[in-house]
């Protein structure tokens, strides 16, 4: 018997909604939303309104028949069919193009599913859709579980998992300690870390690129320059432009 996965919504949740169950009753439209839709996402829509394009992250069910991949494919299908948005399924032409042609990566400013992007990953697709857009596929998916009904009258699965809003990365320093768990090693060993001196070394970076000419952060200082460090470790000098 496989067992269902079970998520909890990400970010900060209003205090006067919740992820709905489906198997509650009434099941209404807005239920099937909170089921799908996370709700920072289903806030940012209410906020801003149906026509603004909100960055989204579709996270596939693993549990779709065909797998996660022919979940993506459907999902990505149902997309670049939806009113207004540009197709970038690698698997059809889609508005006339053909497969062998790249879209612009760099065409992010309408509705899609970003390519270069999602092709990194096999669990979940990156683009924008409006608000609208984002309901429509939730419609779409819903009625694709009731047209794939067996004889017993039961749904067939759902491609879709959840719908997140893709946020902004934001720096957590003043969490860092308990981020990387090191307040489990505080507490575990007393390892504090004084005195402790971290390096990394690797094959080394480009010292002419315009980064370390506009920030001078390799032009090291005692005693960690590159002069003091055991020769066994360091790349070879000839070498010139690598550190």
């Amino acid at each position: 018997m496989v067992k269902k996965r079970s998520r909890s919504s990400t970010g900060h949740r209003s205090s006067d909604r919740s992820q709905d169950d489906p198997g509650e009753k009434p099941f209404t439209p807005d239920t099937l939303d909170r089921t799908i839709i996370a709700i920072p996402l289903l806030d940012k829509i209410d906020e801003d309104g149906p026509k603004v394009i909100q960055d989204i992250i579709i996270d596939v069910n693993l549990e779709y028949p065909g797998g996660r991949k022919r979940a993506r494919e459907v999902i990505w299908q149902w997309i670049d069919a939806l009113p207004g948005v540009t197709a970038t399924w690698p698997g059809a032409g889609g508005a006339g193009r053909s497969v062998s042609e790249p879209v612009p990566p760099n065409d992010q400013s309408g509705q899609l599913i970003n390519r270069s992007k999602s092709e990194y990953s096999q669990q979940y697709l990156f683009g924008r859709l409006s608000g609208e857009n984002i309901r429509a596929l939730v419609r779409r998916n819903e009625q694709a579980t009731k047209d794939d009904q067996n004889e017993g009258g039961a749904f067939g699965s759902s491609a879709l998992y959840r719908i997140w809003l893709d946020h902004e990365v934001k720096r957590f320093i003043n969490q860092s300690i308990s981020t990387v768990k090191a307040d489990a090693a505080r507490n575990a060993f007393s390892a504090l870390g004084n005195d402790i001196v971290w390096a990394v070394i690797d094959t080394g970076v480009d010292r002419k690129h315009p980064h370390f000419q506009r920030h001078k952060n390799l032009e090291l200082k005692a005693p960690v320059c590159t002069e003091n460090l055991n020769p066994d470790i360091m790349v070879m000098k000839s070498a010139e432009n690598r550190v």
